[in-house]
């Protein structure tokens, strides 16, 4: 094992260090989606979003009411966050 020498190191530069060396060696793993946040944050519509899970929309309203989803009311719509959306994508997919 190799030995590691620590000397003036502070708290904070360790565990930045630590995070950048476990953020590069799960980049492969990672899913493209997660990687992808220039369009995180788009609005999506209650269609897109039932197209996305396979539901109805009867569904989607009580998962918004349940609180499973967080809608945003804009001019009389309702929009859902992406960023939200693939979220709970990723859970439906490691829960199965």
């Amino acid at each position: 094992m190799d030995e590691i020498l620590l000397s003036k190191v502070t708290k904070d530069d360790l565990i930045k260090e630590i995070r950048e060396a476990v953020i590069q060696e799960l980049k492969p793993f990672l899913k493209e989606e997660n990687l992808i946040e220039a369009n995180a944050d788009d609005l999506m519509c209650r269609k897109d979003v039932c197209r996305m899970f396979n539901i109805h929309e009867s569904t989607l309203n009580r998962w918004k009411n349940l609180g499973k989803l967080i809608s945003y009311n804009m001019g009389g719509k309702v929009f859902y966050k992406r960023s939200e959306i693939l979220r709970k994508l990723n859970q439906k997919t490691t829960t199965c």
